[in-house]
């Protein structure tokens, strides 16, 4: 299925260069790096207080994520194997009026 939305964006890139919109063209090859990254993603998304971080604990059979009265995951958590365990804190700077996050 891959191969469908490779070519769809091989196209849209030919045109980017030939339009010289080298800002689009930059977008289509990092959704096409994405299409051809064999990682699976998983997001876990509902109301607060419902099992996500005890689900998404149950399937990594480890306590990656906090659980219980007052102790929840209000941001996003990224999960993945690894052959050693790890972890790292990413915080984003605050938002510019209409902007988006700045990776600190």
């Amino acid at each position: 299925m891959a191969g469908i939305w490779l070519d769809v964006l091989d196209e849209i890139a030919r045109t980017c260069r030939e339009h010289g919109r080298g800002d689009l063209l930059q977008a289509v090859r990092q959704k096409r790096a994405q299409l051809l990254d064999p990682t699976l993603r998983v997001l876990v998304i509902g109301e607060p207080n419902q099992g996500k971080s005890q689900l998404i604990n149950a399937i990594v059979n480890a306590a990656v994520c906090p659980v219980g009265d007052g102790r929840t995951t209000v941001l996003p958590t990224v999960v993945q194997h690894a052959e050693v365990a790890a972890a790292v804190v990413v915080q984003a700077a605050p938002v510019p009026d209409g902007g988006s996050p700045q990776t600190t």
